[in-house]
């Protein structure tokens, strides 16, 4: 028979939720195929050499330095531990895959339901992350997910995985792009639309002078700080109600859903949820 080891450098499974079971390595189960018919072709080749017919084969895989590179990647929250993950879906390697991103987010949420959470805190990247972790203290680390500007596939995938409660913490930057129902927010796809931020500038009540600096400004960084000190807070929570409605459009039996738009020194500056009655 075959059998599969993991040695230094490769994670171990330690919660369930996930494709391979608690204690095994962290070889996904395309991996794990091709390896099997690795194990049977070698046994055949070899059974000719040995008297009592097919030997018995062990892998074993190592990663160099895997464990301390884990450390900078969603395994030890997802309860990979010591190491790295062997992945693959379909036996194809893509450089930088926007799959491979995707596969992270849906194993993610699967870990968090598996944990028992129907709230996922969804946020952009590190820095929107420690902003929300600030604000729901009481939630495990594997309600957290960094969602990077895939949020119309993740919105859906928790709508598939059954979570209940969505809350979606970001900057100004992403969500000036969700609030016109721009669900993939990269910079390379899509721009920040000043006009837009105008006409909610002016919606909300911002004066004539405000928005034309509003349609001056440099990045939606500046925008918000142009708003900040013109005390328009009613511009961000604006914002935040369009980006909820936009979202809660992409499922058909979307969860419910809080939006938290923080400024870049951390501070909550703009909010809306469905339980507002929106």
């Amino acid at each position: 028979e075959g059998h599969l080891q993991g040695r230094t450098g490769v994670g171990k499974i330690t919660k369930p939720g996930l494709a391979i079971p608690v204690g095994d390595p962290a070889i996904n189960p395309v991996p794990r195929k091709f390896m099997a018919g690795e194990f049977e072709a070698t046994r055949e080749s070899l059974s000719d050499h040995f008297a009592l017919g097919r030997p018995g084969i062990e892998i074993m895989i190592s990663i160099p330095d895997g464990e301390k590179r884990a450390e900078k990647t969603l395994n030890p929250r997802l309860g990979i531990v010591g190491g790295l993950s062997i992945l693959g879906t379909k036996g194809i390697v893509v450089p930088f895959s926007t799959a491979a991103y995707r596969a992270s987010i849906a194993q993610a949420l699967e870990v968090a339901r598996a944990r028992g959470l129907e709230t996922v805190v969804m946020t952009t990247g590190g820095q929107s992350e420690a902003f929300a972790m600030k604000l729901n203290p009481d939630l495990p680390g594997e309600g957290f997910v960094q969602i990077g500007d895939f949020t119309g596939y993740s919105v859906r995938q928790a709508a598939r995985t059954g979570i209940s409660r969505i809350i979606m913490a970001g900057f100004l930057g992403k969500f000036s792009k969700l609030a016109k129902g721009v669900t993939q927010t990269h910079a390379a796809g899509s721009q920040v639309d000043l006009s837009f931020l105008v006409s909610l500038a002016r919606e909300t009540g911002s004066s004539e002078e405000v928005c034309a600096e509003i349609a001056k400004a440099n990045t939606a960084r500046h925008v918000g700080e142009i708003l900040e000190a013109s005390g328009n807070r009613a511009f961000f929570d604006l914002l935040c109600r369009k980006i909820m409605t936009h979202l809660r459009e992409i499922s058909p039996h979307p969860p419910e859903m809080e939006i938290l738009l923080a400024n870049f020194r951390g501070e909550l500056i703009g909010r809306a949820g469905t339980d507002d009655g929106q």
